[in-house]
C-alpha cells in the first residue's frame, strides 16, 4: 500500500480555506507498473519501486466555490520503497483563473524579454506561480504568448496551451491542439509523457537524458516537474525532489492526467508556490518541501520564463 500523504490547501481567489478528509486518487495508476515494466529493460531509467503498485492517496483541502476551488494543493507518496519521497500536486481550475505565460529576463530570447517577475499590477490577484519548460533551444519546441512568437511552434511537440475562454489544454501540436484566435499562450517542451491516460513508450526509455533532458551530474533521480490535463479540464502540475521519470508519470496519473508533459528539471529550475494577499504584498508557500528558492522567487527578476495563475 502506498503511503498516505500530508494535507493541503485550497484557494478560491478570496483566500478562504477549509480542509476535507483524505480521498483516493485515480485507480488508473495501478496499471502504470505493468506498462512501464513491459517497455523498460531490466536495467534502465526506472529503478526498483519507481512506479507504485497501488494508487497513491491524496489529502487535499477544499473550499466550494462556483466550479470548485480555483487552486488546490495536495501531496502524495509515489513509491513505497522510498517513504520520504513526497510529490506536491497543484490543481488548477482554468475556468476560475487567468493563466499567463511570462518571459524571463533571458528566456525565451529572440527579442521577447520581460522583467522575469510577476508584474506589480498582477500581484494582488496572484494565486500561484510555477516554472515552465527547458531553455527553448533545448526544448525541441516553440514559445508563444500574448500575440508574440519568440520561437516557432513545432508540429508534434508536447504543448501547454492557454486560451482566452478559460480553457487550458495539454497535447500534441497539430493533433490535439493548434493555433486559433482564442489561443493566448503556448509553451512546448519535448514529447508527451502520458497520452490517452497511459504512459507513452518514450516514458520508459533507458536513454533518460537523451529523451527527458540532461540532469545534474547525470543522476537519474533529480527534481522534476510536469503538467497534465484531466478529464474534467483541470490542470495538474506536479513537482518533487529525487524523481526518476517513472515517479513523475506515477504522480501525474494518480492526479488524473489524461495527457501530460514534462516541464523543467534539476534543482535550479523546479519551483512552484501558492500565494495569499499580505500587508506588504503576496505571501507564498511552496507546494512541496525542499524547493531551492523561496516564494519571493517569482516576485523578483529571474532569467527563465514561468506561468502565473491569477484570480479572475
Amino acid at each position: 500500500m502506498v503511503l498516505v500523504v500530508a494535507a493541503g490547501l485550497a484557494i478560491s481567489g478570496c483566500g478562504a480555506v477549509a480542509t476535507t478528509a483524505p480521498t483516493r486518487a485515480s485507480s488508473s495508476t495501478s496499471s502504470v507498473r505493468r506498462r512501464l515494466g513491459k517497455d523498460a529493460p531490466s536495467v534502465g531509467a526506472l529503478p526498483r519501486g519507481a512506479v507504485a503498485a497501488a494508487p497513491p492517496r491524496t489529502a487535499a483541502a477544499s473550499h466550494p466555490v462556483k466550479g470548485g476551488p480555483a487552486v488546490s494543493v495536495s501531496s502524495m507518496a509515489v513509491d513505497p520503497a522510498r517513504p520520504g519521497l513526497v510529490v506536491g500536486v497543484l490543481r488548477i481550475n482554468p475556468s476560475a483563473v487567468r493563466l499567463q505565460l511570462l518571459a524571463g529576463s533571458k528566456e525565451p530570447g529572440n527579442g521577447v524579454l520581460q522583467a522575469g517577475s510577476v508584474p506589480p499590477a498582477d500581484q494582488p490577484k496572484l494565486l500561484a506561480a510555477f516554472n515552465a519548460g527547458f531553455l527553448t533551444k533545448q526544448s525541441k519546441g516553440g514559445w508563444f504568448s500574448q500575440g508574440v512568437t519568440a520561437v516557432p511552434l513545432a508540429a508534434g511537440a508536447a504543448s501547454l496551451v492557454f486560451r482566452d475562454n478559460g480553457v487550458a489544454q495539454v497535447g500534441i501540436w497539430g493533433r490535439d491542439v493548434s493555433m486559433d484566435p482564442h489561443v493566448v499562450a503556448v509553451r512546448q517542451n519535448l514529447s508527451l509523457l502520458i497520452d490517452g491516460g497511459i504512459p507513452t513508450p518514450a516514458a520508459s526509455s533507458p536513454d533518460f537524458e537523451g529523451v527527458w533532458g540532461k540532469t545534474i551530474r547525470h543522476l537519474r533521480a533529480v527534481p522534476r516537474s510536469g503538467i497534465g490535463i484531466t478529464k474534467d479540464g483541470s490542470l495538474v502540475y506536479v513537482a518533487g525532489k529525487g524523481l526518476v521519470v517513472g515517479d513523475l508519470v506515477t504522480a501525474l496519473m494518480a492526479a488524473g492526467a489524461q495527457r501530460a508533459m514534462e516541464l523543467d528539471i534539476n534543482p535550479m529550475f523546479v519551483d512552484a508556490y501558492t500565494y495569499n494577499p499580505g500587508p506588504a504584498g503576496p505571501v507564498g508557500q511552496p507546494i512541496t518541501p525542499g524547493l531551492r528558492y523561496g516564494p519571493e522567487h517569482y516576485l523578483q527578476s529571474q532569467t527563465r520564463d514561468f506561468v502565473e495563475v491569477l484570480s479572475r
